[in-house]
């Protein structure tokens, strides 16, 4: 049986070299935190479900791999996620909030009359506003979305059993080797409790 230990915090650049659970950015989690080679469960759900090619084809270790798309289903699912670990505040370093009266992206025509330097009122503002939003480094939310998000946080926050199963510690990473194959497996359950 896995001895649980305490749950660790790696340094910066730091490996996991032994089972147990860890506190490490989810970005982290995704990118070979361990001393050998490491499947989360994500990956083997796509090659139980799928083929290993399916897997290979979006992997961001395959230079050729095909572009993927951030699914609403993903980028929502990233965003309950970061509700569980930090709750609101966590969202919103994660997650901008587009306004329901944000204006449509620029036309190819409004870019060009922006750069020079004769745009119209409609014009300037969608290229400012989509500027402003395409450096921003944090995932998009719709307003319909971040109410979605709120309503969520409320309903739970009311349910007894939900802050029953809340109570533990948030997003820790799980580790442990495979005993045939020295692979490192990955979970990072919503919540974990050692009680």
């Amino acid at each position: 049986m896995l001895d649980t230990g305490p749950i660790r915090t790696l340094a910066k650049g730091e490996k996991i070299t032994e089972p147990g659970f860890y506190q490490i950015p989810i970005e982290q989690h995704h990118n070979q935190p361990c001393d050998g080679p490491s499947v989360t469960s994500g990956v083997l759900r796509t090659m139980e479900l799928g083929t290993p090619a399916d897997l290979w084809a979006f992997s961001k270790w395959n230079p050729n791999r095909w572009p993927d798309e951030d699914k609403d289903a993903l980028r929502l699912g990233r965003a309950a996620h970061c509700f569980v670990e930090g709750g609101l505040e966590k969202i919103e370093e994660e997650f901008v909030v587009l306004p329901s009266n944000k204006p449509n992206r620029p036309t190819q025509s409004q870019r060009d009359a922006y750069i020079a330097g004769r745009p119209t009122d409609a014009g300037k503002r969608s290229v400012e506003f989509w500027a402003k939003v395409d450096k921003d480094h944090r995932s998009i939310l719709t307003e319909k979305e971040w109410a979605m998000l709120v309503d969520m946080a409320k309903v739970m926050s009311e349910d007894p059993a939900a802050l029953v199963t809340l109570g533990g510690e948030p997003e820790v990473t799980m580790a442990w080797q495979d005993e045939i194959t020295g692979i490192w497996c990955l979970a990072r359950p919503d919540q974990i409790s050692f009680s």
